[in-house]
Formats: C-alpha cells, structure tokens, sequence
C-alpha cells in the first residue's frame, strides 16, 4: 500500500488502510469504491493504488469483486483493466502475473463488459430460461393443439 496514495485519499476524506481491509474482507460495497478511487489518481499513484487492488482481487474473491464492479462505467472499466494490466508487472506476488483471465475470469469479463458467468451456471437476466412466464403467448401455444403445416388454413 502506497503512502502517497495514502496521501491522496486522506486529502478528500477517504481512510485508504480501512478501505483496502473492508474490501479485503469481501465487502462489496468497499470494493466498488476501492476501485472508483481509481478515479482519483494518476501517474505513478494510478499504477500503485492499481497493485492494491490487484491484490485485493484474490483476498475479496473474483466473484465479490466481479459483482461490484459491474456497474460501472463501460470508460472506467477499460482503465482499470490497463492498470491492472500494468500493476502485474510491479506487484511482488508471482500468482498474480498470469493473465487475470486465468485467476479471475470474472472479473476479467465484467472489464471487457461482457456478463460475467461462472462455469457451468446460467446467467441470471431476471427473465425466466427454461420455462416462459404463465401466460405469455407461448406458454399459451404450448397447450394448443399445432397447426397442420399442410393445410392452408382455410377449411
């Protein structure tokens, strides 16, 4: 954890330290901001406070983070994966220099703003996957009988 970051997040009343430990401990609210703070700084501070949050990814998990980060903007979601890309090449833990995808596919996709889906699982849209509403028009066709593809539908 950079100091001078540190430095620039007590400036606008931000507890940097208690920030990173909340988002650490799968806080979900705390990561978003983790990340957001990404706003805030540039130069070398962007690329420190980017080693941060690389390193927080396995602590939070890439799902919990994954699911915090999906809301943000399509334009903040590409720096961030350019910073993390970066951070790679200074943080100090060999893990975490594979690319993401391998570590937190999650997370990966949600930076490149696709849906994030855990193998094996469907991805929840809120709408109804196997089986269509009750009542819609074909849960109605369903029942009914099928028309004969032969006919010309005159009788």
């Amino acid at each position: 954890m950079s100091d001078d970051v540190r430095k620039t997040a007590t400036q606008i009343k931000v507890d940097y330290k208690e920030l990173v430990k909340k988002a650490s401990a799968k806080e979900s609210a705390a990561v978003k901001k983790l990340f957001e703070f990404s706003r805030i700084v540039d130069g070398s501070e962007a690329i420190e406070h980017a080693v941060t949050c690389l390193e927080v990814i396995p602590l939070a998990t890439d799902d919990v983070v994954a699911n915090a980060l999906v809301s943000l903007s399509p334009k903040l979601k590409k720096v961030l994966l350019s910073r993390l890309e970066q951070a790679q090449g200074r943080t100090q833990k060999t893990e975490l220099k594979l690319p993401i995808q391998k570590w937190a596919p999650l997370t990966w996709e949600v930076l490149h703003n696709r849906p994030a889906v855990k193998p094996g699982a469907q991805l929840h849209t809120g709408k109804m996957r196997d089986q269509e509403a009750p009542g819609s028009p074909d849960s109605e066709k369903a029942g009914a009988p099928r028309p004969n593809p032969r006919s010309s539908g005159r009788e």
